[in-house]
């Protein structure tokens, strides 16, 4: 799948914002370690989304998600992790979804996931997120449920 018209905005957006040449990905993973990787997958959503320059809602109708779920993955303070989020970014912004979950960048995921369809993203998404140290305690295990972390109260 080829970046959208949507996607090539955003990089324009970042280019634009930050006064040199470099597409979105490279530019946004120079970014501080974070000591929570809900927090990295969080603060990577907010930097690369905030440059649509489209309102929450706009920006969630266009990715086909919840926008109650775009806005618990930028949520800065408890972020809980949405797997459609995560997939809806990867697949409609042309982002690797290696450096989406860990900031660091994959030329073999990003293309991997550019040709492929919604179920091979999601399945690379969630292996992605299988595979983060479960010393943290944040990821112990899969959950059936679409949201990592947090409970579902709201």
């Amino acid at each position: 799948m080829k970046p959208t018209a949507f996607a090539a905005a955003a990089a324009r957006n970042v280019h634009s914002a930050r006064g040199f040449a470099c597409h979105a990905p490279s530019l946004l993973c120079a970014m501080p370690p974070f000591a929570s990787y809900r927090h990295g997958i969080a603060a990577r959503l907010r930097r690369l989304l905030r440059h649509t320059l489209v309102e929450l809602p706009a920006l969630a109708a266009r990715l086909g998600v919840d926008e109650r779920e775009l806005r618990l993955s930028m949520d800065e303070r408890s972020p809980r992790t949405s797997v459609s989020v995560l997939v809806a970014v990867v697949r409609h912004m042309g982002v690797d979804p290696t450096w989406l979950i860990t900031g660091e960048y994959s030329a073999h995921t990003h293309h991997t996931a550019m040709e492929a369809d919604g179920e091979a993203a999601e399945r690379t998404v969630r292996r992605l997120l299988s595979e983060l140290p479960a010393s943290s305690g944040e990821w112990p295990s899969m959950p059936p449920s679409n949201h990592m972390g947090g409970n579902d109260s709201g």
